[in-house]
């Protein structure tokens, strides 16, 4: 039942994902969770608990999930706003090959400081250390 589910899950996130390209085979359960939630998808809209997934597939290594935690995060949307969090996780996501996550980060620098710039840049080493010793 749970796999039934999910499939119907993914099946109606299509929709969303032909707006923003094409569906990415190889993401992780819990980015189509995030897609569902952040949308309304077959589920209450529940920015925060969206936010929770993008970020369990971004520890995971999903530039997509990456980029959008630091959006969710630099905009405050559903969580709490944190532009050096926002910017360590877009930086990732960035060396991930993330072209959006370039962009946005353009963004997110004009409010920025250059103290705030360079805890970002400590705090994504941090989270890359984190992450390699998993």
């Amino acid at each position: 039942m749970k796999t039934l589910k999910l499939i119907l899950l993914l099946v109606s996130t299509m929709s969303v994902t032909a707006k923003i390209g094409p569906i990415d085979e190889d993401a992780p359960t819990e980015y189509w969770l995030a897609i569902a939630h952040a949308n309304g998808i077959r589920v209450p809209v529940n920015k925060s608990l969206a936010a929770d997934y993008f970020q369990q597939a971004a520890i995971l290594g999903h530039a997509p999930s990456q980029r959008n935690l630091g959006i969710m995060l630099g905009m405050g949307d559903g969580i709490l706003k944190d532009k050096i969090e926002a910017y360590a996780w877009l930086k990732i996501a960035s060396v991930n090959k993330d072209e959006v996550a370039r962009e946005a980060i353009l963004d997110l620098i004009t409010n920025m400081t250059d103290l705030e710039i360079k805890k970002g840049l400590d705090r994504a080493v941090d989270i890359l250390r984190k992450l390699t010793k998993s």
